[in-house]
């Protein structure tokens, strides 16, 4: 109910600020607020590529890892020191003739960096975590300098609501569907794998008779035995299979979150460099 209501809302803000309009008006100011419209979907895909990837990896650290939430906070610090520096050296070096090809490259490589982190698995050590966070991160603080800048020059006050209204369906959007769509994959996943694991202990196939042994003689050796032994030995079998499986739904959701993010940001960005090209700076920007 709370996403049919976000998603209906917007549509609804678009229908009662555009009533009064016949379709050549409407065109005339879709054309006109384009570059706005794609700068604001620009900014919707770095808060949806924040939102789903530390969402993530919070839930990887807390229930998969067992972290403290505190040393699950400590792993996302590195990002936002590369972010924050990432975003002040463009925006202080950067040619604004350059700002698009900024774009694609922060957009390319925060995708990669995604497929980087897929690589998570339960023994992964926390300062690789926060390596690929940091890098993430750098690539993420290449894009606010390049809708900030074409936000400002590419409205025009007068379709200012217009263009509000336009821009807030496609933040809403981006932000609900994917973030949601990518939940579901990551639990549809874990289900499967742990499906598949449970299927192999129970037709009891040789690599899980080794492993079982394994345990059995790990227990035997503290002084277990009988049924004891095999009542440890198939907990053992089964956390692993519980938690080796929401591994696996962590990496494919995190490898389709970054093929997604690739496909829309360049799509996007591409979008944005073709309708920005007429711009340019305004007088006394500071800037050019």
């Amino acid at each position: 109910a709370t996403v049919i209501c976000c998603l209906t809302l917007p549509v609804v803000l678009v229908g009662w600020v555009g009533a009064g309009y016949s379709p050549d008006e409407h065109l005339t100011r879709m054309l006109r607020t384009r570059v706005y419209v794609l700068a604001m979907a620009t900014r919707g895909l770095m808060l949806l590529h924040m939102v789903a990837v530390l969402t993530i990896v919070g839930l990887y650290a807390t229930e998969l890892r067992d972290y403290p939430r505190t040393t699950a906070g400590w792993l996302i610090v590195p990002c936002s020191v590369t972010m924050g520096l990432s975003t002040a050296l463009t925006s202080w070096f950067h040619r604004r003739s350059l700002r698009h090809v900024w774009l694609i490259v922060g957009v390319v490589g925060a995708a990669g960096c995604v497929w980087w982190l897929s690589s998570l698995d339960n023994f992964t050590p926390k300062e690789r975590v926060m390596l690929i966070l940091a890098c993430w991160g750098a690539f993420i603080g290449l894009i606010p300098p390049v809708f900030l800048t074409d936000e400002v020059e590419g409205l025009n006050p007068k379709d200012g609501l217009y263009a509000g209204a336009l821009a807030v369906v496609a933040l809403v959007v981006l932000i609900i569907t994917v973030p949601t769509a990518t939940g579901t994959l990551i639990k549809a996943w874990s289900d499967r794998a742990e499906d598949t694991y449970r299927l192999n202990l129970s037709t009891n196939r040789p690599a899980v008779a080794a492993a079982a042994a394994g345990v059995a003689d790990y227990y035997q050796q503290r002084g277990l035995s009988g049924p004891a032994l095999q009542q440890e030995t198939g907990i053992v079998l089964g956390a692993f299979a519980k938690y080796e499986s929401i591994a696996i739904g962590f990496r494919m959701g995190l490898r389709i979150l970054s093929l997604t993010m690739l496909g829309l940001g360049l799509a996007i960005g591409g979008l944005l460099w073709q309708a920005a090209r007429g711009l340019k700076a305004p007088p006394g920007a500071g800037y050019s």
